[in-house]
């Protein structure tokens, strides 16, 4: 794919901007919503097509008419993607940047950017999910998950900005039209009404425990040896880590549909990806030794399942700066 439809693929935040300067890559991670300022950053300086960035998953319901706005962005290899990521302007904070991208969403404009049109809006909001996901670079990405209860729109459920509306129940049934496997879970999690904060954390300690140097990898599992048979520097394995981030951003895994994506981005022929993506998608969720039964909680594959298919089916992996 080119450059152009990849980045469409990556789901580029509503109101990203690119940062005058490039922050503490070892800076603390902090809780406190407060006082994270949501920015956007390119992990490794060098790639300006797969940006990570801080940034606010809109889980926006309109109760009235039982739907959920989702992208609506149109692209020969996926027609939508399930994710609202919001990135906000310098200086706010989450409420701040919350507040603001709402009001950017629901706003109508016209062919020269004007605002034309302001959404007469009531809601309610609660953050179900805080991320912290860990660069190769060092640097913290915040993904904060927020939950929007429209109770009042003068512009619900209307296609508005790239915004268009589904039903709740056809969501869960289009997996493969979901970008990663949060969203259905946070429907789930809706459902049964646990809407508790849930703090979760990818740290780049938890990819290096895997190679064979770390005297802490897990000697029963079969990825350590595996890397050292292909003789993976460290470095070879963060290139690794980092291009797969680049591709599933802002989900942190890998759906059946951005699964066969990803295969032709790491160069596998199209004719495989025809006939054998099915078989390979279960041959890395088998790695994982989850139940191969089709459910929505276990149709998705994490950076160590792509991780030991790559390796064991690319002659060409060991070769340093691959994936860079």
């Amino acid at each position: 794919m080119d450059s152009k439809s990849d980045q469409s693929v990556c789901s580029i935040g509503i109101g990203q901007q690119q940062p005058d300067s490039i922050e503490n890559p070892n800076r603390s991670k902090k809780f406190d919503l407060e006082l994270i300022r949501p920015k956007a950053e390119n992990s490794s300086g060098r790639d300006d097509y797969y940006p990570t960035f801080d940034c606010i998953l809109f889980l926006i319901f309109c109760g009235e008419h039982d739907r959920f706005a989702v992208t609506d962005i149109h692209n020969d290899n996926k027609n939508a993607i399930i994710w609202l990521p919001f990135v906000g302007r310098e200086g706010r904070n989450w409420r701040q940047a919350s507040e603001e991208g709402l009001q950017l969403i629901f706003e109508r404009r016209d062919n020269e950017g004007m605002v034309v049109n302001r959404a007469d809006l009531a809601h309610t909001s609660r953050i179900i999910e805080l991320c912290h996901l860990q660069t190769v670079s060092g640097r913290w990405i915040q993904r904060m998950t927020q939950f929007v209860n429209i109770t009042r729109c003068n512009q619900t459920c209307q296609p508005i900005n790239s915004i268009k509306w589904i039903d709740t129940g056809s969501i869960l049934k289009m997996d493969d039209d979901i970008w990663g496997p949060e969203f259905c879970r946070y429907l789930k999690k809706l459902e049964s009404k646990r809407l508790e904060l849930k703090v979760i954390e990818f740290s780049i300690d938890k990819i290096l425990k895997h190679h064979h140097s770390n005297e802490r990898s897990d000697r029963s599992d079969l990825l350590p040896g595996l890397i050292r048979s292909k003789n993976l520097s460290q470095k070879s394995l963060l290139d690794l880590y980092e291009h797969y981030l680049h591709h599933t951003f802002p989900s942190y895994y890998l759906n059946y549909q951005s699964f066969k994506i990803y295969l032709s981005k790491c160069g596998f022929r199209s004719q495989i990806i025809e006939n054998y993506s099915k078989r390979l998608f279960d041959f890395c969720r088998a790695r994982s030794k989850r139940d191969l039964t089709p459910t929505d909680s276990n149709k998705y594959i994490d950076f160590h399942d792509i991780c030991f298919l790559l390796i064991g089916f690319d002659p060409e992996l060991p070769i340093e700066d691959k994936f860079q």
